[in-house]
């Protein structure tokens, strides 16, 4: 057998034997399904999560190089956000970005989103420096 047909052939193999090993991992051993918190969850004016990342939008206009920033997930420690009213959500977090100069600055931030269930509006977001 040439060296190209046993190259073509070690793809497919390798391809079904790493598939073959994540859906043991998922369906077989105990605990592997994922568990929702209300954050995953979303009611109908929305959830934290899509709160913090809907406020990324408005802090990126606020950014000298909008392009660079850099937010850390909704897990990383120093990211807040919580439900302060019936459909509005208070965000506080940082965002990695370039300043003036082209350095990478870290900058923290406050806003408030608001829904109606369908679209999000800013109530407010400010840049600590």
């Amino acid at each position: 057998m040439s060296d190209k047909k046993k190259s073509g052939l070690l793809w497919p193999a390798l391809f079904a034997a790493v598939s073959g090993g994540f859906l043991y991992l998922v369906m077989l051993l105990p605990g592997a399904s994922p568990e929702y918190t209300s954050a995953e969850t979303p009611d109908e004016c929305g959830n934290e999560l899509t709160a913090y990342v809907m406020a990324q939008a408005p802090v990126k206009d606020l950014l000298k190089s909008p392009a660079s920033a850099d937010f850390p997930s909704f897990s990383a420690s120093g990211v807040r956000s919580v439900r302060t009213a019936e459909c509005q959500f208070s965000i506080s977090a940082y965002v990695d970005a370039q300043n003036d100069f082209g350095a990478q600055v870290r900058t923290p931030f406050q806003a408030t989103m608001t829904t109606d269930g369908e679209r999000w509006s800013v109530a407010s977001v400010r840049l600590s420096e």
